[in-house]
């Protein structure tokens, strides 16, 4: 066996079917998807390389999606997630986003060369 022994993720019994339902749910965004389809898996026992190599994405990616869940469990999921925004919209340098709608809204045509 290569590697650290894998840490186990802890999740409740009542959790499992709802976890197994967002894995399943088509309507709801792939990035909860996949994060209910890395619990399922590790919870399985998976190693996190073999969840990383069948999702196709980082082993780190999944050790963030195991730790996540552990720290807010099924709230991380589907709608009921409520996370806040961390930063608050980008604007243009040197002002506004309105500033710039006289420029977008002009009515005269663009010329190029040529």
């Amino acid at each position: 066996m290569r590697g650290r022994p894998p840490r186990p993720l802890n999740v409740a019994t009542d959790d499992i079917p709802k976890l197994a339902r967002v894995a399943r749910n088509a309507a709801l965004p792939w990035a909860s998807v996949r994060m209910a389809r890395v619990v399922l898996a590790l919870v399985r026992g998976d190693r996190v390389q073999d969840v990383a190599e069948r999702i196709q994405c980082d082993p780190a990616t999944v050790w963030r999606i195991a730790r996540a869940f552990e720290q807010r469990g099924m709230k991380g999921f589907g709608p009921m997630r409520e996370r806040r925004r961390t930063s608050r919209p980008h604007e243009p340098e040197g002002g506004h986003a309105t500033d710039l709608l006289p420029v977008v809204s002009s009515p005269e045509p663009c010329l190029t060369d040529g």
